[in-house]
């Protein structure tokens, strides 16, 4: 059996989670997905263990076996392995660099496939509560004798641009599955052309995927794109600039004005969430628990809709100008927590209506006029 681990960060895991093998491609050699405890694969698979340690040494291995992981099992045929095996040897002995980089190429098929996965789940999980999980390293273990050690540039962060470990009760962990299920199809649409592999030397290579075209994607790609561009970013002016630009996405805001398009998102959001102003107040409370505030800036009439649309917007204009943020930190902060969660509901209540999802010009048209029409016949 070939293993391919994915160390994950900044998720606390008690039991297995197997949904995602729903999703196995049968085109690929697959056998199985699942998130797990490292430590319990080790546990499993002890002569892996010990050759981990004598590869990446003893600390790198505790540190793996402390945090959760997603391994993916697959098996090739024994004349495949043993080809690999004779490639390997040829590509040591002769330092062949082409033939390594067929050899990745194989490999990386596989690799690819399954790094989809912790993009869309790490999503699924965020669209549950605020969460930055996800991948540290990712380790190739293979009967061929075929090793690599790949690094995913995912550095998410929460609302407020910092780390934390999160656990899963058993009901977010149902939602989570439904957000999986909801966004796969959305996320692992093919892409309109193959990103580029880069290979710097015999040991090291990159793949281009954030330099590929994505703003010809429907409305939902884009957004959800954008969703990762604010939660990649510890900035949170830069942060709330790609919230704001998620929001505006969805409701298809195209050729108005900018004073416009403040009040059209302030009115769209706060008839989307159909929320009381107790309602707004009591979740801003709840939400700002998170905080590092120690000042009282963020008063009650400041916590609705409304406002924080407002500095919001205001925060997103400066920001994308380059002028001067007037806002103190905690108030910036406190924004950025807020439009995470109503980027966070608009999201839930949106991506389960796939009529909403837009290509054209005319569809894009008819999209606005739907957001734009919220609320006007109650």
């Amino acid at each position: 059996m070939n293993f391919i681990l994915m160390e994950i960060n900044y998720l606390k895991i008690t039991k297995k989670i197997l949904f995602l093998d729903s999703q196995i491609d049968k085109k690929l050699p697959i056998e199985s997905t699942e998130v797990i405890n490292n430590k319990s694969f080790f546990k499993k698979h002890k002569l892996i263990e010990k050759y981990f340690s004598k590869l990446y040494g003893k600390m790198r291995l505790d540190e793996l076996k402390s945090k959760a992981g997603i391994c993916f099992s697959f098996e090739l045929p024994k004349k495949i392995e043993k080809q690999l095996y004779d490639f390997g040897k040829i590509v040591i002995e002769n330092k062949d660099f082409k033939l390594k980089q067929q050899v990745d190429e194989i490999y990386n098929l596989l690799f690819l496939r399954q790094y989809k996965n912790i993009i869309v789940l790490s999503t699924a999980i965020w669209l549950v509560k605020d969460s930055c999980v996800q991948e540290n390293n990712t380790y190739f273990i293979t009967q061929s004798g075929y090793q690599n050690q790949v690094s995913i540039e995912m550095p998410y962060t929460l609302a407020n641009g910092e780390h934390k470990t999160i656990e899963l009760t058993e009901k977010e962990l149902k939602k989570v599955e439904q957000n999986y299920f909801l966004l796969y199809s959305i996320m692992t649409k093919p892409l309109p052309v193959t990103p580029t592999v880069i290979h710097h030397s015999i040991r090291t290579l990159t793949i281009e995927n954030d330099k590929l075209d994505r703003s010809k994607e429907s409305s939902f790609v884009r957004a959800l794109l954008n969703l990762q561009n604010a939660r990649r970013s510890g900035q949170l002016s830069v942060k709330i600039d790609f919230y704001m630009q998620v929001l505006q996405c969805i409701y298809a805001l195209e050729g108005m004005k900018s004073t416009k398009i403040e009040k059209t998102l302030q009115e769209v959001t706060k008839n989307l969430l159909d929320l009381t102003v107790t309602e707004q107040t009591v979740l801003a409370n709840a939400l700002l628990l998170s905080s590092n505030s120690t000042e009282d800036e963020f008063e009650n009439e400041n916590k609705g809709i409304f406002n924080t649309i407002k500095k919001a917007f205001r925060i997103r204009s400066k920001q994308s100008h380059g002028n001067k943020i007037n806002y103190s930190a905690v108030d910036i902060e406190n924004t950025s927590i807020m439009v995470d969660e109503y980027v966070r509901r608009v999201l839930q209540i949106v991506l389960l209506n796939p009529e909403l999802d837009y290509n054209t010009k005319e569809e894009a048209k008819k999209v606005s006029e739907y957001f734009i029409n919220l609320g006007k016949d109650s």
